[in-house]
């Protein structure tokens, strides 16, 4: 027993306490862009995004109705997040066949909150929604 005022002896050989390591969960932002003028443009209002990405990154996640209202060309209303600035929106979503891309409509919420400048890279992810809750595109700007 150790007594007040006394130091305690540790044992430098003795091993070490087992701990359990915990790893944070890697946020991956598979979808990534970098603005252009007219991207980032309160005038023009859309934000084009990269094809190929949103076939596998998000259309996966979106429900068959909403599918096939995209596929008729006609835009969806979409949850987009500004991860930046935690602000939530409601912005159309479309498929142009013509131009075979897929956009952000009316984005000027977006642009306006001066987050969004042309020549900066954005990423995007899709987070599907919980409890029957609609999933959202997050957005945030490299550093």
């Amino acid at each position: 027993m150790e007594r007040v005022g006394e130091r305690a002896m540790i044992d430098l050989n003795a091993p070490a306490p087992e701990m359990e390591v915990v790893q944070e969960p890697v946020i991956q932002w598979p979808i990534k862009k970098v603005l252009t003028k007219s991207d980032a443009d309160p005038n023009v209002c859309w934000l084009r995004l990269p094809v190929q990405q949103v076939r596998n990154h998000i259309l996966p996640y979106l429900p068959p109705q909403k599918m096939d209202i995209l596929e008729r060309e006609n835009p969806i209303l979409i949850n987009v997040i500004n991860d930046d600035i935690v602000k939530a929106y409601r912005i159309k979503f479309k498929f142009r066949r013509a131009s075979s891309s897929y956009m952000l409509q009316e984005t000027r919420p977006l642009i306006m909150e001066g987050t969004l400048l042309p020549g900066q890279e954005i990423k995007f992810r899709w987070v599907e929604g919980e409890g029957g809750q609609e999933g959202a595109l997050h957005f945030s700007v490299l550093p």
